[in-house]
């Protein structure tokens, strides 16, 4: 947390340590089925990416998009698209996947 009390640099370490996950995870995706994929994203991704995610509220939108997009890449490896559409509607579809906004 910084002196602003904006999360900017608390976002960016996350986001970092979170996409590090997720490409390390989309080279082995095609190992493991839909379930433990969701199963694997939900335990080292989206536990740390929700964990008093309701503090950020009030932060920058630029952190917030930089969560999105950490959680866009998370449902883009889950789906098996590699297009950049938007996955809100199908982040509410994934079996399994709690769809929250950041």
């Amino acid at each position: 947390m910084d002196e602003c009390l904006s999360f900017t640099d608390h976002t960016q370490n996350l986001t970092s340590k979170l996409m590090g996950s997720l490409c390390q995870i989309s080279r082995v995706q095609h190992l493991f089925d839909k379930k433990t994929l969701i199963s694997i994203i939900n335990s080292l991704v989206f536990s740390k990416l929700y964990y008093c995610s309701t503090v950020w509220a009030g932060t920058f939108k630029e952190n917030i998009r930089k969560l999105q997009l950490v959680q866009n890449f998370a449902a883009r490896i889950i789906s098996g698209k590699r297009n950049l559409t938007i996955f809100h509607p199908q982040l509410k579809t994934l079996d399994g996947y709690q769809s929250r906004t950041c």
